[in-house]
């Protein structure tokens, strides 16, 4: 997304990528020197009281499987905004000068203090582009955070983009797919095809809302025995209400990315991998949509340590997505 406009060379063919989460730091590390790109390094570091979140980013700057590899960084979601706008009709060189007017009214800052940059979109009955616009000094202050740190860092980052790249890897995607991540606070829905991000959707229902009450139990281990599958009679209605935002949420813009964009139907809803697991989610949204649903363990797609479970793929799900960039491709996130 942001570039920081280095130039270096790294010996390695592949990205790492830190998340600064809530609960602490997300590192991940992708290989792509192979066929199948190879998870080196995948990792959640807690941060907790006496441990600063300093402390702990320069612990993770000495990993010995970072060495070599340019780094990528993650914006939180409250750290910038994603707008979906019609393309002024102007050169591409002068874009982004040309949205920041667009933009202007939209934001709830100064435009003046803005980093933006610009994604197109193609097809549509007309051309579209998404605009990335975050503070300066919210961008500055994590790029000095990190590279403090001991941190290589080549490209700011945003979980949209991100997850789009996990997306490009399944076979789904050349005719269109849906994803669906869900962290503690929040979720993320995207829609895309090709490698190219279509739609995306910031949901307010994360795992801490879904999972408190009667209606879900948690599995302490993932794979074998999951806990027992959601039963429409046990769901308080607190979580029926939750349940049905999210249906509701992903209908809408499954059917916005038909009609808009001119594309034919998702065909498959994939359901990122969770730090806790919820059992029942995939039935509940089979039996509510009309697009197929599945879920995801990263090993498909890539090669994935053994020690690395579907609930460490979950706790750093954004990560792997941002360490999946190309390098020296154009455009945010890309």
């Amino acid at each position: 997304m942001f570039g920081l406009g280095k130039k270096k060379k790294s010996s390695a063919r592949g990205f790492a990528a830190v998340s600064i989460q809530p609960d602490g730091v997300a590192v991940a590390c992708v290989d792509r020197s192979q066929d199948t790109p190879q998870l080196r390094l995948c990792r959640h570091y807690p941060v907790s009281a006496p441990t600063t979140l300093d402390e702990v980013l320069r612990a993770v700057a000495g990993e010995r499987a970072l060495t070599g590899y340019p780094v990528s960084t993650v914006l939180g979601a409250g750290d910038f905004s994603l707008l979906l706008l019609e393309k002024p009709p102007v050169a591409d060189e002068e874009l982004r000068g040309a949205v920041q007017w667009k933009i202007r009214d939209l934001i709830d800052f100064p435009v003046e203090e803005a980093v933006i940059d610009v994604l197109g979109i193609p097809g549509g009955r007309s051309d579209m582009v998404y605009v990335v616009a975050a503070r300066q000094d919210v961008v500055r202050g994590q790029i000095q955070r990190l590279e403090q740190a001991g941190f290589a860092l080549e490209v700011v980052d945003i979980p949209e983009m991100a997850q789009r790249n996990l997306a490009g890897l399944l076979p789904e995607d050349e005719g269109g797919v849906a994803m669906l991540s869900l962290r503690g606070g929040d979720g993320l829905f995207t829609i895309t095809r090709g490698g190219t991000l279509y739609l995306s959707r910031r949901l307010d229902t994360g795992l801490d809302a879904l999972l408190p009450g009667e209606g879900f139990e948690v599995s302490d281990t993932e794979g074998g025995d999951e806990g027992e599958v959601l039963s429409l009679d046990v769901v308080s209605a607190e979580q029926q209400q939750l349940l049905d935002g999210v249906v509701l949420e992903i209908q809408r813009s499954l059917d916005y990315y038909e009609s808009h964009f001119g594309q034919p139907p998702v065909g498959t809803l994939v359901l990122g991998p969770t730090a806790r697991s919820v059992a029942g989610l995939q039935d509940y949204l089979t039996a509510n949509l009309a697009a197929r649903v599945r879920g995801l363990d990263l090993a498909e797609v890539l090669q994935v340590p053994a020690e690395v479970d579907r609930a460490q793929q979950g706790r750093c799900l954004i990560a792997i997505g941002a360490a999946l960039r190309v390098a020296g491709d154009a455009g945010a996130g890309s």
